[in-house]
């Protein structure tokens, strides 16, 4: 099962639910981002972390939010702020 919230209100956008106990919850990544408005800022655990889904939310004018992987490799292509909590970066994959 699959919640998404709106971060304000938290008020539920879409429920996704398969009785397969098995099925990872990113096999619902195109429901997801249909459901993101242009401008709209997803907020995910590491599970949603690809490139590929970074790349393809940019092209549509949509964004994400999530921690970074400990051992992932990529290069800096500019800085937008920093602090001694947070970056906020602008990435690609090597």
């Amino acid at each position: 099962m699959l919640m998404v919230v709106e971060a304000f209100t938290h008020r539920p956008v879409a429920a996704f639910f398969d009785a397969d106990a098995k099925r990872n919850e990113t096999n619902w990544w195109q429901e997801i981002q249909v459901r993101l408005p242009v401008g709209g800022l997803l907020i995910t655990d590491m599970g949603f972390y690809g490139f590929e889904w970074f790349d393809s939310l940019t092209q549509q004018g949509k964004y994400i939010l999530t921690r970074q992987k400990a051992k992932v490799g990529y290069q800096l292509v500019r800085c937008l702020s920093s602090g001694s909590h947070y970056k906020d970066e602008i990435i690609q994959s090597d």
